[in-house]
């Protein structure tokens, strides 16, 4: 049906003369015949004023054609593999640069006429190609008439199933960070453009991502009786030592989180008087960068100056790896324990003992 209409508009633009006499904008003349091979070899000169903008141009080719083949592998609860897709962008483009093409990449509005013309495999693409090639080589007159508005209208009809509202909804009602991000995405796009909503997007993600890792969860933990199983005091009934803080935290610790993390920990040893065993639950942690080595071991001698002694628990073997090798490994003032249920039971027998 799209291709009869985009036949008939265009047809009906020849017999009437509406370009001519009405002035319905039209695609206007397309350049017959495919570019030979090139190579060029640029100077440095041209190297240095290009590299940021393609640096920019193939960020969002790539946010892009990932996103599109995402949003369409949901829709046919399908799985994509990241890295094929971007391999085969990238020798998409290794071919245009010799062919005189423009940078390739998965567009929304040709992937979203591809699925509703009923595409289902890799064939539909090389079809559109070979088609695309032949239109470019010797019918691209055909198409100098074609209205303007049929052509937007095909583009916005294959697009709109995109529009998945229910999804909104969802990310809102989940996680408002993640809502605003798409909701900024949308609103980039109409805006300012394509490019431009989408590097917004990329932004808005990255920006929500640093906010969660830099306010990360911590929770004070105790044991539930009879198991060795522990979880927040705040959510379950838990047992705990007398003196003893166990103290989970819920994220990698890098310099950016480092303050909060600090922060949190001086206001548990506040509202816990008398504690003599500060025990740091590492099981979330993934990562230690050597500012948080440096402010650990900090942490460390501060405690032990206040008779507090720090234990680690649950310590990753990747963490640990790297532990070893720090300045806070031989001088940390209490145990590393295999578990905080070991930790609790040794803790506990000390303080009965």
């Amino acid at each position: 049906m799209p291709l009869l209409i985009v036949l008939l508009a265009t047809l009906l633009t020849v017999e009437f003369d509406l370009d001519v006499r009405h002035g319905v904008a039209v695609v206007g003349t397309v350049v017959t015949g495919l570019p030979p091979p090139n190579f060029f070899l640029p100077g440095f000169d041209t190297v240095r004023s290009l590299i940021v903008p393609a640096f920019l141009m193939a960020l969002i080719g790539m946010v892009q054609n990932i996103t599109m083949a995402q949003a369409l592998a949901i829709r046919r609860r399908e799985r994509i593999d990241p890295n094929a897709e971007l391999t085969g962008l990238g020798a998409a483009n290794i071919v245009a640069a010799f062919s005189g093409g423009m940078p390739v990449g998965g567009g929304l509005s040709r992937s979203a006429i591809n699925v509703a013309a009923g595409a289902r495999t890799p064939l539909a693409t090389i079809v559109s190609a070979l088609v695309m090639i032949g239109v470019v080589a010797g019918a691209a007159g055909w198409f100098a008439r074609l209205p303007l508005a049929v052509l937007a209208a095909t583009i916005i009809m294959a697009a709109m199933p995109m529009i998945d509202l229910r999804a909104l909804r969802q990310a809102w009602a989940y996680d408002r960070a993640d809502a605003l991000a798409l909701l900024g995405t949308a609103g980039g796009v109409l805006v300012f453009g394509l490019e431009t909503g989408i590097g917004l997007g990329v932004m808005l993600s990255l920006a929500a991502l640093l906010y969660r890792f830099s306010l990360p969860h911590m929770a004070v933990l105790g044991r539930i009786p009879g198991s060795e199983h522990f979880r927040n005091v705040e959510r379950h009934a838990v047992e705990t030592l007398p003196g003893v803080l166990f103290l989970r935290i819920d994220e990698s610790l890098f310099f950016g989180n480092l303050g909060a993390v600090e922060q949190r920990l001086k206001q548990e040893l506040e509202r816990t008087p008398g504690v003599r065993d500060l025990v740091l639950v590492m099981s979330a942690v993934n990562l230690m960068d050597a500012t948080a080595v440096e402010v650990f071991g900090e942490l460390n001698r501060e405690l032990a100056e206040r008779g507090i002694r720090l234990h680690l628990a649950e310590v990753k073997g990747p963490v640990q790896d790297r532990l070893q090798h720090s300045p806070l490994w031989p001088v940390l003032s209490g145990e590393v324990f295999l578990s905080a249920n070991a930790a609790f039971e040794a803790l506990g027998g000390a303080a009965r003992r």
